[in-house]
């Protein structure tokens, strides 16, 4: 990764967002998404040839779904970013990153199994999200969100995520206790 790549991720991450009354925490959320998504490697062939990164909730009232479409014209490694809410558990493979938010809580596992062995980010505010089988879970602490990775999840469905995000973040396993 360049040098000056590196102010960008400190600017977006390493302030780790925080959690102003004024600005709502589904913004916040979606500003920790696109970074993540851009400081992840996929593997060869698994982004759309068409340039778009998909970007995926179940629930189609996400907040956070309506806050990334706002930044819809940003793209994100040389990708347009597409918001697609409701999206059924069969059809998450299709996407490139999938959020999954508070009311996805009963539908947890089923859509992480779904995944499993597929090149898909996951990013979740579930609490133990990560631990859980999650790749990238945002949680509170005092009044910042921060994030914790599951390294396990992220080499199980063939990513890789830059040296200088996993940096800033707390390395959790798979079947920890939150």
């Amino acid at each position: 990764m360049p040098l000056r790549t590196l102010p960008a991720l400190a600017l977006g991450l390493a302030l780790l967002a925080p959690a102003a009354a004024d600005v709502r925490e589904s913004a916040i959320h979606a500003a920790f998404v696109l970074n993540f998504a851009r400081y992840v490697e996929w593997p060869a062939g698994a982004l759309s040839p068409e340039r778009v990164l998909d970007v995926c909730f179940l629930s189609a009232a996400e907040p956070v779904g309506r806050e990334i479409a706002a930044f819809k014209d940003r793209p994100v490694q040389g990708q347009r970013v597409e918001v697609h809410r409701g999206v059924r558990v069969a059809d998450l493979g299709e996407c490139d990153v999938v959020y999954l938010g508070e009311q996805d809580e009963y539908r947890l596992q089923e859509a992480l199994r779904a995944l499993t062995g597929q090149p898909v980010l996951t990013v979740g505010s579930l609490k133990g999200f990560a631990p859980a089988g999650g790749m990238i879970g945002l949680y509170r602490e005092a009044d910042r969100v921060r994030f914790e990775v599951n390294l396990d999840a992220v080499n199980r469905n063939g990513l890789r995520l830059s040296a200088q995000l996993l940096k800033l973040a707390r390395i959790v396993h798979s079947g920890d206790t939150p």
